[in-house]
Formats: structure tokens, sequence, C-alpha cells
């Protein structure tokens, strides 16, 4: 990759001069790689094995094949492992390309909130961007995501003005670069080697001859529109979908005002078609451009030569794009694009405003509304809520009702308040854990100060330190002693009759940035991503076994693996993920699973870490989070021996 492209994080990329030149400056030697056959003994089969490992990886994020189109995947699999081997092989960063997120559909009547990204684009993003940390838990140098908006493509043939696609365009990469680490983003000029548009204006000037430009670069002579229908599966499958939503997209355009469904159908079949040709163009430049990427697509495929994903993780069904719907977040935090017309028609959901813009719709309830309109529920990716009071508002911690942080805490955590005054007060941190539930104690009683003792346990094994922990959920070396039916005493865990229901900290002294974060894995995003490989029979028939030399040198023998949670009776993982001594000072801890599936525990420790699953939490300085310790996994990274970092927990039961 070019010096210039690595330098750049979120801004858009550097234009370049020819086609040839496009080639040399997004790929690398494009030699073939033989992923089966003789020639394989010669390549490094570590970094092939790793290579393979990526790949599954990105291939987990796929949309489900269509029922009628041939699978091709294995095609697919061998192209891009081979992709991705000649990248690793050279410690390089993994790329992939993405040609999405080209304006909001022009119908904000029955479709969309506007004409500027909104929740279901910061969604989207913060997905894929997920995918790219992801890949480097499992190869350090990583992964980079070019997005190529192709706004101007079709923004004519639906009515768009190009100042809304500027304009969204330009909304995308401001929140990138305020938020994400590994989006770029490239336009149309730059695959044509056009001057790049600094302000909407130029962009506006320059877009009819950028559109002449991709034809005449890369559009085939001999193309037909037809004959690809009829003999591409992938070409006809886009051409379905690009009628389906033109009718509905141009349902307001004075062209379709007065036409009857048939008369409206022939005209979206034509409008269609002329996608696909500027489509065929635009894929041309996309393929010659990124030779040595992962290809991903938005759009239902065979898998042939791109890998066809979700970008908002959806695992079941086909997901519609952020830009063709709106943002629908449930009671339990899970995310869903749908039609505004669906959503407001229906009495079950509430449309939600930030920032002064219609934003997202969430399932209507008392639970998200605090007495002051001011208070900003913001859903958090992948799961949880930050609830933040402005300034002005001069809210407290005490104005918090405390009964509805409890049930969003059950349905989504964790849940972190910010803004609230007063967060560090002792006195009304344990007043406001009591108007929670009942107060748990330990050895320690109600309340542990959290700070890096050295080697100091206070009989709570790494706790108390620096070190990065193992995912756990709190209670499970609560025990007591019962006698067998054989008359022998033994040790057994107090979980789940004793099982701590809910964690509340007071963050005081924050770690330094970019360490110390707290992780919390959700159950429900987990089994999601479980689900993918293992039936709900087989997680659930799975026992574990735990032993350690710290809590009074704990064994604990036939728990199960995944519990109802009390209030909703949806599965939740109970669970320590393995603790050797090579990854600890303090006492390892050890962990069996029986009767479970080939594999099972090595996903599971994965997936535990897994983007789409856990919310990688910094806490900040006054911040109160609350996080439902049934629902939740959670654990802390690593931050510097002796920093100040301090706060308080609590247990609630």
């Amino acid at each position: 990759m070019a010096p210039e492209l690595m330098m750049h994080t979120t801004t858009d990329v550097a234009p370049i001069d020819t086609k040839k030149d496009a080639k040399s400056s997004f790929s690398v030697a494009n030699e073939p790689v033989p992923i089966d056959g003789e020639v394989q003994r010669d390549l490094d089969s570590a970094a092939l094995l790793l290579s393979k490992e990526i790949f599954e990886l990105i291939d987990s994020y796929r949309q489900p094949l269509p029922g009628d189109m041939p699978d091709l995947r294995s095609q697919g699999r061998a192209l891009f492992t081979q992709v991705i081997y000649r990248r690793v092989v050279k410690g390089e960063k993994i790329p992939m390309v993405l040609p999405a997120f080209p304006f909001k559909s022009p119908n904000s009547q029955a479709k969309v909130l506007g004409v500027l990204p909104d929740k279901a684009e910061e969604i989207a993003l913060q997905c894929l961007d997920g995918l790219c940390k992801n890949i480097e838990r499992i190869y350090a140098p990583g992964a980079e995501l070019f997005i190529v908006s192709d706004g101007i493509v079709y923004s004519d043939i639906l009515g768009v003005p190009c100042k809304d696609v500027w304009n969204y365009g330009s909304g995308l990469r401001s929140f990138a670069e305020r938020k994400l680490d590994n989006i770029h983003f490239v336009r149309i000029s730059t695959l044509t080697g056009s001057q790049e548009p600094l302000t909407g204006e130029e962009y506006e000037a320059q877009s009819p001859k950028l559109r002449e430009k991709l034809i005449e670069l890369y559009l085939p002579s001999d193309y037909n529109v037809q004959d690809q229908k009829a003999n591409d599966n992938n070409v006809l499958a886009t051409y379905r979908g690009y009628c389906k939503f033109l009718l509905l997209d141009l349902a307001n355009n004075p062209e379709f005002a007065g036409l009857g469904k048939n008369a409206m159908k022939k005209k979206a079949s034509i409008l269609a078609e002329k996608m696909l040709i500027r489509g065929k163009a635009f894929a041309a430049a996309i393929r010659d451009n990124f030779t040595e990427h992962v290809r991903l697509s938005i759009h239902p495929s065979n898998g042939q030569d791109k890998v066809s994903i979700s970008v908002i993780g959806q695992t079941t069904g086909l997901a519609m794009s952020p830009w063709h719907g709106t943002l629908l977040v449930s009671s339990d935090g899970s995310f869903s694009i749908k039609h505004r017309q669906e959503l407001e028609s229906d009495p079950k959901y509430e449309l939600v405003y930030q920032n002064g813009r219609p934003s997202y719709f969430r399932e209507k309830s008392d639970i998200y509304h605090w007495g002051n309109d001011e208070i900003d529920f913001e859903p958090a990716y992948p799961c949880g809520w930050y609830i933040t009071a402005p300034a002005s508002s001069g809210l407290t911690f005490d104005d918090v009702d405390m009964k509805k942080l409890r049930q969003l805490g059950e349905l989504n955590s964790p849940v972190v308040l910010r803004g609230f005054k007063e967060t560090n007060n002792r006195e009304l941190f344990e007043k406001k854990a009591e108007e929670m539930g009942t107060v748990q104690s330990w050895i320690f009683g109600k309340v542990l100060e959290v700070q890096d003792g050295g080697s100091e346990t206070g009989g709570l094994n790494n706790v108390l330190s620096a070190e990065a922990m193992p995912m756990h959920f709190d209670g499970l070396f609560n025990t007591k002693i019962i006698t067998d039916e054989a008359g022998n005493e033994k040790r057994v865990s107090a979980y789940p009759s004793a099982a701590y229901r809910f964690q509340m900290f007071s963050s005081l002294v924050p770690a330094p940035k970019g360490t110390g974060k707290t992780l919390f894995a959700s159950s429900r995003r987990l089994l999601q991503v479980l689900e993918r490989d293992y039936t709900v029979d087989q997680l659930t028939a799975v026992t574990w076994e735990c032993q350690t030399d710290a809590f009074n040198a704990t064994v604990l023998r036939e728990m199960p693996l995944w519990v109802p949670h009390p209030e909703n009776q949806k599965l939740c993982i109970r669970y320590h993920e393995p603790w050797p001594k090579s990854r600890t000072k303090f006492d390892a801890t050890e962990v069996r699973m029986n009767n479970a599936p080939e594999g099972l525990g090595k996903k599971i420790d994965a997936a535990l870490y897994d983007s789409r699953v856990c919310n990688y939490l910094q806490f900040g300085e006054n911040e109160i989070i609350v996080s439902d310790n049934i629902l939740m996994m959670h654990t802390r990274e690593a931050y510097p021996p002796g920093s100040p970092r301090r706060f308080w927990r609590i247990h609630v039961n």
C-alpha cells in the first residue's frame, strides 16, 4: 500500500493519476498463492492457518445465502484466503473494501429520518470498525476498511441533490474521525484519477464529469444488461433489490405521480437497469483499484468473489441497510433497521431526538423518562446505555430513580451515568444502592475500594492488582459447606441462591487513557455468535468445573454453563475464563467443560471478547456504572502498576 494511504485514518485517501496507477496505489504484488495442492508445502503453514482463521472471522459477518442462489462460497474462501495470506507473511494490515453509504433514501416520509447520517449509520460504522478490531485481536497488525461511497454514481437517477450526497458523506467522515480507528473513506474522484473536491460546491460541479469518466474508464464496451440479468445470479439479485426499493424511494417523485401500479413497476425496472449499467462500471473500478483487498458487499451474493455482510451485525434474515431505513433499539438493546412509516405507525415505539434532530426509534417505556427531557439516552454498541445529564440541569446522583436504573440494567447492561453530580459521595453511593435493592456484603464489607494494591491481595486473588483479569461473573467463589449423601462435607458455590444480581461502580480516578478498560460481555450477544456453530440444546447440555488455590482453595464441579435469567428467563452464561499461571503472578484458575462439543471452550473464550458481544468501557471520572451480574460477564484490562486508578464497587441483590 502506498505510504500516503497508510498515513490516513478516517479521512479521504489521496487521489491517483491513472487507471494503471490506481492498481499500484492500492495493491501489493499479486503473485498466485495456491491454497490447495502440492505447492502448499512451500507455504508458511502458520501464516496459512492464521489466514484461514482471519477469513473465517470475516465470514462470520456474512448475510444468509439467498435460497435461490448457488453456493459458491468455497471459491470466495479460497480467493480471499490467498489475499489475506499475502499480507500475513509480510506482517501488514488486512485491507478490506466495501462500496456503501451512498446517501439517505429520498423518501424521508416513509423510509428514513432525513438526509443526514443518524444513529443507524453510527451503529453500522461501529460494527464495521469492530470487525477490524476483532481481526487485530488474533493478528496484531490488524485490519482496515476502505468504504467507497457510490453516492454520485446513482444520485441523479433518484433525484438526490449532490449537496445532500456531500453532506451525508461529510457527516459520516466526521463521526469516524471522532469515534473510530480503522475506517477510511474513498470518493469516486480517487478511482478516476480526478482532483479531489474540497467543498460541497466543487463536489456538485465535478459530479457529472466524474460519472462520465467512471463510465469511460470502466464500463466494458460490449456490456449487455439483459444478458447479465439472465446469466448472473448476483446481478439478478441486485436488480430485484433495486426494483423493490425504487418503488418506495421514488413514491413521492413527480415522475411517478399519477402512475398506476404496473406503470410504476415498469418505470422502476428501467431505472434499475440504468443503475446496473453504472454499477457495472463502479464494480470494475473497485475491482481494478482494490485488487489485493477482501471485497465486502451489502448486496446478497453467491459468495464467489465477495463476502456479503450485514453492516449492523444482524444474524438472521436479510438486513436492511441504514440509508434505506431507520434504527430501532429494542428493549433488550438489540438493533434492527426498519422503515420509518412502519415504526411511526406503531404505538409501541417512540422517536428519539439527539442534538435537535430525529435519531432513532426505541420501544416505548417509562424507564426512559426520568422527569427531565434534557437527559439524553444513547444506545451503546454492542450493548448498554449511556445516560447523560447536561451540566445546566444541576442533576445529582440523588435525583436518579434507582428502580428504573435497575430495570434498564436487567434488559441491557452496562448502564453508564454521566454528568450527574455528587457521584463521589460515599454515603450517597451506599444510599442509592439500597434504593436499588438489598446490598450484599463481602469479607471486606459492603463497598470495595478497587485500586492497585501490588502484591497485597486482600484475599481476592488479582482483583486488587493492575493485572488483566479473566472473564468472570461476581459471586462464583462465594461458597458454602454442605454434606453430601455419603455424609462427606464438601465446598460448593452458593450461586445461584446467593447470586449477586447487580454491580454498581463509582469511578473516582480513571486509568490512563487506553488502559484498564472494564469489559462487559452480553449473554444475549454471545448466544447470537455461538448459534452460528452450535444449537441451544448442545450449549445447555454442557456443565463445567473450576479449581483455584485462591478463595480457600476452591474446587467447584458440575455447574450449569447456562442459566435462565430470573426476570425474563432468557439464557445467560455462567462461566470463568481459564487463567493459567503464565498469565498471572497470583493464583491460577483451571477450568474444564463436560459434555461439550469439540472446540466450544476456545470458541467461548474468543467470543466473549468479540466486538459484537463485548463493550470495552473506559471509565470516565465521576461516572456511575450499573451492570446486571447475571446477564453479563466482565473483566478488566491491565493498566500501569502504581497508577491512581480508583473506584468503588458495591453489589445489590
